[in-house]
This record gives C-alpha cells, structure tokens and sequence, in this order.
C-alpha cells in the first residue's frame, strides 16, 4: 500500500490492526526516524509488533553536530532514542538498520557510524550522495583525489580489522570509493562546478 502522508498511513495501519489483519502484514519503512508516535499511537509498541513481519530502514548521514548539520531538522538525541526504542522490539537483526548516505561532511563522521553500528550490533547500509554533476558538492567525489584518497583510507585501515558482516556494505562503499572517478577526473567543467557547488552550500548555509 502507498500513502499520501504520514497520517493517513497513521490511519490505515492502526485500522489494519484494530481489524485483527496485522498477521497478514508485511511492514518495510525508509524513515529519519523523528517521529514514532503520533495521536497516541507509537509505531514500535501499536503498530509493528502486531505485525507479521518488519523493516525499518532509518536513514542518517552523521552523528552529533555534523549529522544535524548535514540533515536539516534532525536532533540527533532524539533520533538516537528513537532508534533505541525500535531495538527493544526486534525479534531479528534484519528488522531495524542504519541507513547510511556518505556526504562530504559525512565522510568526518564515517569511523562514528561504524562503531555505532558495532555498538547497536546492527547492520550499517551505506551509500554515496547521488551526483549527476560536478557541483554537487555535498558528494565525497567532490575532493580531488589526493585529498579524499588519504582519508578514504583512513577510514578503512580504521574499520576492516573490526568488521563484521554487518558492516560489509560500509567496507564494500568505501572500497569502492577508491576506485571511482572523482569530479575533477570525471568533468571537464570541473574548477567551474566547485565555484557552483560551494555557492550553493553557502546560500543554504545562510
């Protein structure tokens, strides 16, 4: 089922339980996790664990200061707490993620994300911003090669003795990184794309 809002999914799904239909039901959910209850009913405790099976997916780009500063709106204690709550509801592993976007910033909360990973024993999903041009400039592809390749492995030499199969897609990313194409090896109007870029972020700043 699709929904055109958050509250009209509130609706159906209390509905689906109050009809006794939850064991039919097969809940996946891509979130940022601010909110989990809403009109006296909290999505853990009503509503998922009266359902078949789950999935929750909770994006997050950073912890701390640098997570609220990439994902505007997001208060990382809550959203922690949030998260936290989720996992007293798990009955798998598979039930409740992080959903990790590596940023450019986010690159600086990368080791965090891995051991908060290890310290919820969750699994850490992890992607890169999409970029379509070279003035993204919230993408890591942003860095020329010889500054991002140094942090990139960094990073690695940091998590790969640690890992475990949770954290294989966050190694497989930032191995991948390695070998991507940066911006300024991959566009032409490369130095014009960092003037755009750091435009753009400046007036988002303000």
């Amino acid at each position: 089922m699709l929904f055109r809002s958050w509250e009209e999914h509130w609706v159906a799904m209390k509905r689906i339980i109050e009809l006794d239909l939850g064991k039919q039901v097969y809940g996946r959910y891509n979130t940022n996790l601010s909110r989990v209850a809403f009109a006296g009913c909290n999505l853990f405790s009503d509503i998922l664990v009266n359902l078949r099976d789950w999935q929750v997916c909770a994006s997050i780009d950073g912890t701390g200061r640098i997570g609220e500063y990439i994902r505007t709106g997001l208060k990382w204690e809550d959203w922690l707490k949030n998260f936290k709550q989720g996992l007293k509801y798990t009955k798998h592993r598979r039930q409740l993620m992080l959903d990790y976007t590596v940023t450019l910033p986010g690159l600086f909360e990368a080791k965090r994300m891995f051991d908060l990973s290890q310290e919820l024993n969750v699994r850490l999903l992890t992607k890169i911003t999409f970029a379509f041009g070279s003035d993204i400039a919230m993408s890591p592809l942003f860095l020329p090669r010889h500054i991002l390749e140094p942090i990139v492995k960094d990073i690695l030499d940091y998590a790969k003795p640690k890992a475990t199969p949770f954290q294989q897609p966050f190694i497989d990313v930032f191995e991948n990184l390695l070998t991507r194409k940066t911006f300024e090896e991959e566009y032409l109007d490369y130095e014009q794309g960092q003037v755009r870029g750091k435009q753009r972020i400046l007036k988002l700043e303000q």
